[in-house]
C-alpha cells in the first residue's frame, strides 16, 4: 500500500508504483489524501485505489501541504486565492 499526500500530475505515484512492481510486489495499492482536479501528465497515474477528498484545480496548503516550506501546519486544508 503506497499512501500519498496529493494526486496532482500522477508522475510520483506512477514511479514508486512501478518501482514497487519491479521489486517484485504481487499487488500495488495505492491511497491519497486529496485527488486534484487537475490533467495527468503522460505516463501519470489517473487515479488513485483509495482517496479521501477530490479538489478543485488550485494550489493546496495545511495539514502538511505547504508553500516554500510555510504554512504546512495549518490545522486544514485551504486552496489559496489567486490574485
Amino acid at each position: 500500500m503506497i499512501i500519498e499526500d496529493i494526486l496532482d500530475t500522477g508522475l510520483t505515484l506512477s514511479a514508486i508504483i512501478d518501482y514497487c512492481q519491479q521489486a517484485g510486489a504481487k499487488r500495488v495499492l495505492s491511497a491519497v489524501l486529496i485527488d486534484k482536479d487537475h490533467p495527468r501528465d503522460k505516463g501519470g497515474v489517473d487515479k488513485a485505489d483509495f482517496t479521501g477528498l477530490h479538489v478543485e484545480d488550485k494550489f493546496i496548503i495545511g495539514y502538511g501541504l505547504d508553500y516554500q516550506e510555510y504554512l504546512r501546519n495549518l490545522p486544514g486544508i485551504y486552496a489559496v486565492e489567486q490574485s
